[in-house]
């Protein structure tokens, strides 16, 4: 019989088969992800919360042997565990509840996101703005600074995609959020929206006169930006301080 598949059949861990070959499903880009997440009443395997809920029963049985073996793991005593470590901790701990992108969703909601080299980026930012004879800088920045109701400075990071996309900047999403991780921010998130159209000024920002103020390239480096690599890998460590706090509420 013929398979027919829905959106939220496809996610990181599924086994899907066309013309009668099997396809495993291992990894997904930050585009993708970010959208399973938003639009997570049509992706449970990205909603959290039915995610927490489908731990807290078991966990909050178990609380001191799961809270013992997240310390036990924790050799530098700092309140975070790799994610790698994190992720086999769980999917061990959970016993099989979790799926593999289950628990990826986990890591990325309590984890700490890796800040990709910002010289390295904005050589290839610059070059496909470049190759794109891009002359909207100033409408740009007009359009960030009319999301700024309080006249701060600072723009939500979705304010500043969503405008990206609306002024039509010739950039991958990739390199638009790439760009926003390496922007100052305040406490609650917030960009200095002025430092992000700074970064795009490829006719004016001499890269060669700040390479000792921003982080060299890889050794070797030279083509296109392929975005964060393997995505599990954009989350560094995942405070799992946090997860227990939740767990337990």
């Amino acid at each position: 019989p013929t398979i027919h598949y829905q959106a939220e059949d496809l996610y990181v861990g599924s086994c899907v088969e066309f013309l009668k070959h099997k396809f495993v499903l291992i990894d997904a880009d930050e585009y993708a992800l970010r959208y399973m997440e938003k639009h997570c009443d049509e992706f449970p395997h990205a909603n959290i919360s039915l995610i927490m809920t489908k731990l807290c029963g078991p966990a909050s049985a178990h609380i001191d042997a799961v809270r013992k073996a997240f310390v036990e793991a924790d050799t530098s005593k700092c309140g975070r565990l790799p994610y790698r470590q994190f992720k086999e901790l769980v999917q061990g701990l959970s016993r099989g509840l979790l799926n593999e992108h289950e628990t990826l969703t986990l890591g990325r909601h309590y984890g700490e996101r890796k800040r990709p080299p910002l010289l390295s980026l904005l050589r290839i930012t610059h070059g496909d703005l470049s190759r794109a004879s891009y002359a909207g800088l100033e409408g740009l920045r007009a359009a960030l600074a009319s999301c700024d109701a309080s006249g701060h400075g600072l723009i939500s990071p979705q304010q500043v995609r969503n405008t990206c996309t609306d002024v039509g900047l010739p950039l991958s999403s990739q390199l638009v959020d790439g760009t926003i991780m390496n922007c100052e921010s305040d406490a609650e998130g917030n960009i200095k929206y002025e430092q992000f159209v700074q970064f795009l000024d490829w006719k004016n920002m001499k890269l060669q006169d700040k390479a000792d103020q921003l982080s060299m390239a890889p050794a070797g480096s030279t083509g296109s930006w392929t975005g964060f690599g393997e995505n599990r890998e954009t989350v560094t460590s995942v405070d799992y301080t946090a997860l227990l706090a939740d767990l337990t509420k």
